[in-house]
């Protein structure tokens, strides 16, 4: 006989292979996750951005979340990361749903709890975060901006914003 090579293809729902995702907002932990082989043990899923979720990723996240896959969300602690963290869970003005999505990022809990405020980094932005910064408690928010120092872009004469985050 003749051997003819098989066209069969087998489609599976992706769902099927996995327990759960895991959206980061950084992108180097996918490396890390696969090398170590963690990520594929436990049948986990990443979804890595650098920074804010696009549209399209909320979109994944919503459908895991909608065929019974839980979603967990990894940010820093710092007002990008809890701004991320919002506009996932609560919605934003792009994508207006609320996705049901696991919050296991840092908190200003944690990082007291496990002494993590002396390895706080001071970082700049043009961004004042005023709505977040509004929604905090007094200590979040002296921790988050202490001083509330801001000083002039000297080439722009844009206001820059010295905040920390962990």
């Amino acid at each position: 006989g003749q051997y003819l090579p098989s066209k069969l293809k087998i489609d599976y729902p992706l769902e099927l292979g996995t327990s759960a995702v895991l959206f980061i907002e950084k992108q180097g932990f996918k490396e890390v996750l696969e090398r170590s082989g963690i990520a594929g043990e436990l049948g986990l899923k990443l979804i890595l951005s650098q920074g804010y979720s696009t549209r399209n990723i909320k979109r994944i996240i919503e459908f895991f979340l909608s065929r019974g896959v839980d979603v967990y969300l990894l940010h820093d602690y710092d007002f990008d990361g809890i701004n991320i963290k919002h506009k996932i869970i609560e919605g934003s003005r792009t994508y207006r749903k609320a996705l049901d999505a696991i919050d296991m990022g840092l908190s200003y809990k944690d990082i007291v709890k496990y002494n993590k405020t002396e390895d706080a980094e001071i970082y700049e932005s043009h961004r004042a975060y005023g709505n977040i910064f509004e929604r905090m408690g007094k200590e979040e928010q002296q921790f988050l901006w202490p001083n509330k120092q801001a000083s002039q872009d000297k080439k722009s004469g844009k206001t820059i914003y010295t905040y920390r985050r962990v």
